[in-house]
């Protein structure tokens, strides 16, 4: 090999970057410890800038297209190596190729659940969030000096964690602030996306950066604090459930109950409808839990109590064999028959107790 050529391949003659890539953002040209021939050709392509360094220092940027290497073109280059005069000789100088175009759908998300005061539940509740952003390069001369510094090869996952704690801890600020229920967060969830883009495109300003897009995808509790709530609120139902019918039943004692008309078309409205539990559920007599309960309860008291308003009205029906009424009508043999079974499935429902329904029958068996 001629001394020319061995001087000739210790030279640059073609910089140029082919990214097969999709999560590069920076990547530096290896030199090989080689100098860049005066003259030599860079070719940036379509959606790429390149940078030149010297010993650090950020230096000129070119965009896309062809390019030569002289003095004429690269006059921060040349003020950083002082070259009074131009350059005919070959040189030193670092390249970085920067991906200039959008990517997008780059991940958020809390890595910690956040603690705000939720005004649905009434207390603190930890919540996760998470959502996407767009962003690009906008300058890559600040973007090196914050950023990239001496990296050769920078990609998405290497540089955005930091950006993904501080989008955190504004969506954080902004939520604790809100004073809103999970349910409203998540319905004006583009709202807040929307609000919290200002500022941070000005905190992705200051790296060299521009933030596009940013969207709030979803805010949800996590799943252990979900399950904790589903207990709680199921004991809440269960409790309400029984208060309920210890109240119904303080009710009934008071004779405080709807009019449902007389006794004979309630128990024809019962069996026609199947509000009957036990009709409704084959197999299983009585209640059929909190809400079987309540339905035989308040259908037992009204019945019940029209009961007692028709027999110690005089209006309502004819009077107590034992006491005539104006006619002198007693009542007959089939209503005595026909209260008796109605009593009797008021005992059978527990609203009427042993004693209650013995008193009752011993008085309407006195009148046959």
């Amino acid at each position: 090999m001629s001394l020319f050529k061995w001087i000739k391949g210790q030279l640059i003659e073609v910089i140029e970057w082919v990214d097969d890539s999709r999560d590069t953002l920076v990547w530096k040209f290896p030199d090989e410890d080689k100098a860049i021939k005066n003259g030599a050709q860079m070719t940036v392509r379509d959606g790429q800038a390149a940078l030149f360094v010297n010993e650090g220092q950020a230096g000129d940027v070119f965009l896309a297209g062809r390019h030569e290497l002289v003095t004429r073109n690269i006059p921060i280059l040349t003020s950083l190596k002082s070259w009074k005069y131009g350059f005919d000789s070959p040189f030193k100088a670092d390249v970085y190729f920067f991906s200039m175009g959008l990517f997008k759908g780059m991940k958020w998300g809390t890595s910690q659940p956040i603690m705000i005061n939720d005004p649905a539940f009434r207390f603190p509740i930890q919540m996760r969030a998470f959502g996407t952003f767009d962003f690009r390069i906008t300058d890559p001369g600040k973007f090196f000096t914050e950023i990239v510094r001496t990296n050769p090869h920078v990609t998405t996952d290497e540089i955005l964690e930091d950006f993904r704690s501080s989008v955190v801890t504004r969506f954080s600020s902004v939520l604790k602030k809100s004073g809103k229920s999970l349910g409203e967060i998540n319905a004006n969830a583009q709202d807040i996306g929307m609000d919290l883009l200002e500022p941070l495109k000005t905190e992705f300003a200051e790296s060299g950066l521009e933030i596009v897009r940013f969207n709030v995808e979803n805010v949800s509790l996590p799943p252990e604090v979900q399950q904790r709530l589903n207990e709680m609120d199921f004991k809440k139902m269960e409790a309400m459930d029984q208060n309920e019918i210890e109240m119904q039943n303080l009710v009934g004692k008071a004779n405080i109950s709807q009019n449902i008309g007389d006794m004979q078309k309630f128990m024809q409205f019962q069996m026609g409808s199947g509000m009957n539990p036990a009709q409704n559920n084959p197999g299983q007599p009585g209640a059929t839990g909190p809400a079987g309960d309540m339905m035989q309860m308040m259908m037992g008291m009204n019945m019940a109590q029209q009961m007692m308003q028709n027999q110690n009205n005089p209006q309502a029906q004819q009077p107590p064999a034992q006491q005539p009424a104006a006619g002198g009508e007693q009542m007959s043999q089939e209503q005595i028959m026909a209260t008796l079974k109605q009593l009797g499935d008021l005992k059978a429902a527990g609203i009427l107790s042993d004693e209650e329904f013995e008193a009752k029958k011993k008085d309407l068996l006195s009148r046959l």
